[in-house]
């Protein structure tokens, strides 16, 4: 996929990977269990793999788990959201704290759509819903209304009308 620099797109929609879930992979060696990050975020590949008809700009804020995020690393997202030309905004997050970061951009009333997703499971792992709720996500993104959004599990809600179910990680309207 080009690389294609934030201002220079002409693009409708950006991409901003945070980590998460989605964006770990194994290490490599025997008895190895340990997930971390990657060196590129996995919306690449998983763009590449669903063979997205048009190229998105992608940044990589950070690569951070989110039960390991900060307000500060949320004021990040908040700016950056705020920031970039594109009137829509999809967020690779994890799913622990999708729900916090969404807060945060809610309350600085961007007008702009703006969707979080995520995955239960590494993009890199087989059967993963990485790939289903990107693509969900993406689509989304882009037909929304102005808004902050949560895309999970096949279903599109407004930031506070869910809850991540502990017990089955499903997000559950509320």
């Amino acid at each position: 996929m080009k690389k294609v620099t934030v201002y220079e797109s002409t693009s409708q929609l950006i991409i901003l990977a945070t980590g998460g879930t989605i964006d770990k992979s194994y290490g490599v060696g025997a008895g190895v269990r340990e997930l971390s990050f990657s060196s590129e975020s996995a919306i690449t590949d998983i763009l590449r793999e669903v063979q997205a008809a048009l190229e998105y700009p992608i940044v990589r804020l950070m690569a951070k788990d989110s039960l390991d995020m900060n307000d500060t690393d949320r004021a990040t997202i908040v700016a950056m959201c705020s920031a970039v030309p594109q009137p829509r905004v999809l967020i690779t997050h994890g799913t622990d704290t999708m729900d916090k970061t969404a807060a945060a951009i809610a309350a600085r009333r961007i007008a702009k759509t703006i969707v979080l997703t995520g995955a239960g499971q590494p993009a890199v792992v087989k059967g993963t819903d990485a790939n289903f709720n990107v693509g969900f996500a993406l689509s989304s993104a882009l037909s929304a209304s102005r808004g902050v959004y949560i895309a999970m599990n096949a279903r599109l809600y407004v930031w506070n009308k869910c809850k991540k179910n502990e017990v089955t990680g499903v997000f559950e309207p509320t």
